[in-house]
């Protein structure tokens, strides 16, 4: 009887330590979470110079397949640092496509054959490891649609921290949950003059 016993609580404490192997394997290497379907955040962005590095205030929302970028200072993509606010739209509208800079009362097309951006862009990165990204424990992912760069928090929530080659900066994370409409009164694409300076 004690031979079992001995026996069981052995077999017990293997059982226990795969347990925790498997577990420990799966909780390190986590996959991206998608974003979730409406947030708002203050970022900075560099994006191949159509903005150089100004805070700005962002808006996302997959169910208009929308984003509008609200910044303070704009640099027109090849041009200089402007000091004056511009907004850069983000859209998948089948009538409304493309990305565009407003500034003023007139827009120019940056993209006109890139739209809004899917929650669902992050699954198709990989796990690449852990690292420090500004003072954070961060979780870096990469790969995807053009080679992306990405940084979350190393928690559940997954807080996005910064992703390039677009350089967007989350310093203070990000508010899920509905937005205000701050789409229905842009200047649509239709309405843009050209392209901007660097097309």
């Amino acid at each position: 009887f004690a031979f079992a016993v001995y026996f069981f609580l052995v077999m017990l404490r293997l059982f226990v330590i795969a347990l925790c192997l498997v577990s420990c394997y799966a909780q390190s290497n986590p996959p991206a979470k998608s974003w979730p379907s409406a947030w708002n955040a203050t970022v900075s962005i560099t994006m191949g110079d159509i903005v150089v590095g100004a805070p700005a205030n962002t808006f996302y929302d997959a169910s208009r397949q929308m984003q509008a970028t609200f910044f303070s200072q704009c640099g027109i993509a090849g041009g200089l640092l402007n000091n004056e606010p511009c907004i850069q739209v983000q859209s998948s509208v089948s009538d409304n496509f493309g990305i565009w800079t407003i500034t003023g009362d007139t827009c120019c097309v940056d993209f006109d054959n890139v739209g809004f951006i899917f929650p669902s862009w992050t699954t198709t990165l990989n796990y690449v490891g852990t690292q420090t990204v500004y003072g954070q424990e961060a979780i870096h992912y990469a790969g995807g649609v053009d080679n992306h760069d990405y940084y979350v928090t190393n928690d559940a929530n997954q807080t996005p921290i910064f992703v390039g080659p677009e350089e967007w900066t989350w310093f203070n994370g990000w508010t899920i949950g509905p937005q205000p409409d701050v789409f229905s009164d842009l200047m649509p694409i239709s309405s843009c003059v050209g392209k901007c300076a660097a097309q």
